[in-house]
């Protein structure tokens, strides 16, 4: 980009560099005469809001008086460029430009002109506006020539997507106002889409009950008296439920997972106990489990140049004024032990509850899931249309009981597996984790004959060496001239974002589940494009999540005392990681939510 001023008159010249096929927001809906969808306008909200999020606070940009907000946001400011290679007509894909700022604009304009005060605020107000005029088609009502108005309820009509209308009220400011661009793109990466399925329910049989309600008067009193018959035995049924539960586990049952989620961590409320208490919330992690390792020392996931911890204190830090420490532990029991002196709030774990109820001094402790992790069973990926494609001949699955022989060293091809796959031969990996390495033998074998992976190791039968370099290994030993078919597993986290191998349906035989959803709501299957379609697909919440199907998957836990006081810190923290921000930061990290999320 560059600027050239004239040295006869009052003006300057922009260049910037072209962009192909641009058009304003405003020349997009004349061309396509319908309004966006709410998935589209969804798609439009985020990339503004990542632009105005970095406009507003990043340091690095250096504007005169300090006037970083855009000032000028219409839809004519906006441009949108269609992604061309992403080749998916159900899910159009495209990207938003952001021109004609205000303090570019303002120079030219008539100094007798009062011109409107450029905030943060009006930047958001006048996204929602856009948001508001593209999911009605326009900003004027064809028919009358009117500006549509959002404070007019009317003019809501054609609007079904509840809580984007709430979310666009907020940007507004007719409902609670976000205060910046980052806790408005937080809030929306994490929707209640069924938010809108409740109020559509609700709307149909009312629309039914009245064309019928002539026809069905007399049964009234039937209908009336059958309802109330099933609200008494339902409501003495849950009272009796949650009575034996208290008298059983000596607590009332965990009822967190029926109520609404709650958006933001500045939303949650901290109990007054824990608000008195000054001291630093001080939390463990088992250095010796592998996912939280990762998670716990990686940086860039969650945050440029910043690990998980280091986030997530500081959001908690500036949204409710807590201090919250990590202390990494080497093993589980130092952690327990640790949580007993008093010495830790609580400690984070890959272990489940009936794991923990093992291991020694572990009474009296309480384990709530906050999101969760999976075990991946891989073959090099490869053209569905190339020959001898394993994902393809293996229809994108393999059984318990397959992978109990090609484990156990027991077949040396994959025709001797099944007689239709292709004869190539089988190369084995396994992880250089240890504790990896044993929970997958546990869920696959459980109580049958368990083989030893040392021995099969030190026979040249199985490689073992970190899942980075089996992933290029699998994929480099089928394009090499000798095409061998390797396999592998390791953690989705690790592994879902890459083409390299094909991660496998697993399971008993017709029964095998996938871990990755494409956007459509389809599991991914051979003809998925992995390398091209990347943010097209996802680890599934719906099938790893709380008592779904996955089979190798285990949960991430935060652990905490039983003790009423003592407690009070792991409740709260458990709040805040369950919240849409908490879990879309798990989700960034690779790991999987406990709910579903959005449409991605």
């Amino acid at each position: 980009m560059d600027a050239i001023a004239s040295r006869d008159e009052r003006r300057c010249y922009l260049i910037t560099e072209l962009v192909d096929n641009r058009t304003s927001l405003r020349e997009y809906l004349e061309a396509t005469q319908h309004p966006m969808t709410s998935q589209q306008v969804r798609k439009v909200l985020e990339l503004v809001l990542v632009s105005l999020q970095y406009l507003h606070t990043d340091s690095r940009i250096n504007l005169p008086l300090g006037q970083r907000p855009h000032g000028n946001l219409s839809l004519d400011s906006l441009l949108i460029y269609p992604d061309n290679s992403y080749n998916n007509s159900e899910n159009e894909q495209f990207f938003i430009y952001l021109s004609d700022f205000a303090l570019w604009e303002n120079l030219f304009k008539s100094p007798i002109l009062k011109l409107d005060s450029i905030t943060v605020e009006k930047d958001l107000q006048d996204l929602g506006s856009i948001a508001f005029y593209l999911l009605n088609g326009g900003d004027k009502d064809s028919n009358y020539g009117t500006l549509f108005d959002p404070k007019n309820e009317t003019h809501w009509g054609n609007i079904n997507d509840i809580s984007l209308k709430h979310f666009i009220r907020r940007l507004l400011g007719l409902d609670t106002p976000f205060t910046s661009a980052e806790k408005a793109r937080i809030c929306l990466l994490t929707p209640q889409p069924y938010l809108q399925n409740t109020i559509e329910q609700v709307i149909e049989p009312e629309k039914e009950n009245e064309s019928e309600s002539s026809n069905d008067s007399k049964k009234i009193p039937i209908a009336l008296t059958v309802i109330i018959f099933a609200f008494l035995v339902g409501f003495i049924g849950g009272i009796s439920w949650l009575l034996l539960n208290w008298v059983f586990k000596g607590k009332p049952p965990e009822m967190f997972s029926g109520e609404a989620p709650i958006c933001c961590i500045e939303e949650v409320g901290v109990t007054e106990a824990l608000n008195k208490n000054k001291k630093p919330i001080t939390y463990n992690v088992s250095t010796s489990e592998t996912t939280l390792r990762y998670l716990m020392t990686t940086p860039n996931f969650v945050a440029p140049r910043k690990t998980f911890p280091l986030e997530l204190r500081h959001r908690i830090q500036k949204s409710k004024s807590l201090q919250l420490n990590y202390k990494p532990v080497e093993k589980i029991a130092v952690a327990i032990a640790n949580l007993k002196n008093n010495q830790a709030d609580f400690f984070i774990t890959e272990h489940s509850e009936e794991e923990l109820q093992n291991i020694p001094n572990a009474n009296e402790l309480e384990s709530q899931p906050v999101a969760y992790e999976g075990i991946v069973v891989f073959v090099p990926f490869s053209d569905s249309q190339r020959d001898k494609s394993l994902p393809e001949a293996l229809n994108g699955k393999i059984s318990f009981e397959d992978l109990q022989k090609i484990y156990r060293g027991e077949i040396s091809t994959w025709k001797e597996l099944n007689k239709d796959l292709p004869d190539l031969e089988i190369k084995i990996y396994i992880p250089d984790d240890k504790n990896l390495v044993n929970r997958f033998k546990e869920i696959l074998y459980k109580d049958s004959n368990q083989p030893d992976f040392d021995d099969l190791v030190n026979q040249g039968k199985i490689i073992r060496q970190p899942t980075g370099k089996t992933l290029n290994a699998i994929l480099s030993d089928f394009e090499s001239a000798k095409q061998i078919g390797g396999i592998g597993f390791g953690l989705l986290s690790q592994v879902y974002n890459q083409c390299a191998v094909y991660p496998l349906s697993i399971g008993n035989k017709g029964q095998e589940v996938q871990a990755l959803v494409q956007n459509s709501g389809k599991d991914i299957n051979p003809k998925t494009d992995l390398c091209n379609d990347k943010g097209g697909y996802y680890p599934n919440p719906e099938t790893i999540g709380v008592e779904k199907d996955y089979p190798l998957k285990f949960p991430i836990s935060v652990v905490y005392s039983q003790d009423e006081k003592s407690s009070l810190a792991g409740k709260e923290i458990v709040k805040i990681l369950i919240t849409d921000e908490g879990q879309t930061l798990f989700s960034e990290a690779g790991l999987v939510p406990i709910r579903k999320l959005n449409d991605n």
